[in-house]
């Protein structure tokens, strides 16, 4: 048998600006953070970056719009890219993306977005190494763990639309579900109306976690904390047995671990429980 050589081509496909849907008018709301636009590193420049799709699996669904804003304009309406031929729809963002220098993309739940672009690039041969070189600044993870640095057992993550709700009263306009019908329906303003709020709402979260953890805390106004506050002695613990105070000696108390998460547990802080606080796990004695 003679020996085969596979070979694959890729080239690169802009889409006609005529074909690109841009909204031009303002959303009816839009949450008010009073903020100014937070510059990234010297080396990084941010894009605010979400995508829509027919379905979870990259695999089987595709992408139907990308929702983009530089942070560094806050005041712009979100662009929008929207094509019914995905490999068009994908190149016009790699497009964006270069021709910007962006090399951050900032986002909610980005593994999935990202991964989701990634396949698909894969899949229609399109380079994009300036998209694989960007970095993530997921706002899922910072709202799950509140640190971007590995944290052991991060806390479930919240949907963005019920922090939206929280924050600023501003949740999805309607489901995604609903907006795959508008989609299915031909209501395509609708879809770009959803596109547009979703990175609406990841800016204004991205700007206000930047701005309340790097900014130094706020002084009181003169007056109004004591000094003396500041100035309070420590208990006298001379004649008091160190068994009264169980923190001082926990170590000496531990009895209970758990296989799970690796907590150990003394008898008194569990009361009589058998199953771990942290995971619920069951304990075993040490």
């Amino acid at each position: 048998m003679s020996d085969q050589e596979a070979i694959i081509t890729a080239e690169p496909v802009l889409a006609p600006e005529d074909e690109i849907i841009i909204p031009l008018e303002a959303a009816e709301y839009k949450p008010y953070v009073p903020y100014a636009p937070y510059p990234a590193a010297a080396e990084k420049k941010g894009l605010v970056f979400n995508i829509e799709t027919t379905g979870f699996d990259p695999l089987v669904d595709r992408v139907i719009s990308i929702g983009l804003q530089d942070p560094m304009f806050p005041e712009a309406n979100p662009i929008v890219l929207m094509l019914t031929d995905e490999k068009q729809l994908i190149s016009a963002f790699f497009e964006v993306l270069k021709l910007g220098n962006f090399n951050e993309l900032i986002g909610y739940g980005l593994s999935f977005d990202y991964r989701f672009i990634l396949m698909q690039a894969m899949y229609y041969g399109l380079t994009c190494k300036e998209f694989y070189d960007c970095e993530l600044y997921d706002l899922m993870q910072a709202c799950a763990q509140g640190k971007f640095s590995y944290m052991y057992f991060p806390q479930k993550a919240l949907k963005l639309s019920d922090i939206a709700a929280f924050l600023w009263d501003y949740p999805k306009p309607f489901s995604d579900t609903e907006m795959l019908k508008y989609y299915a329906a031909g209501d395509y303003d609708k879809v770009v109306a959803f596109t547009s709020s979703q990175i609406t709402r990841i800016l204004a979260l991205y700007t206000t976690f930047r701005k309340i953890t790097e900014t130094p805390v706020t002084s009181f106004s003169s007056g109004v904390v004591s000094e003396s506050a500041f100035s309070m002695s420590s208990p006298e613990l001379e004649n008091v047995s160190m068994l009264t105070i169980p923190e001082v000696s926990i170590s000496n108390l531990l009895s209970w671990k758990c296989d799970q998460c690796m907590a150990e547990w003394s008898d008194l802080q569990l009361n009589g429980a058998t199953k771990c606080p942290i995971c619920g796990a069951e304990l075993r004695k040490i």
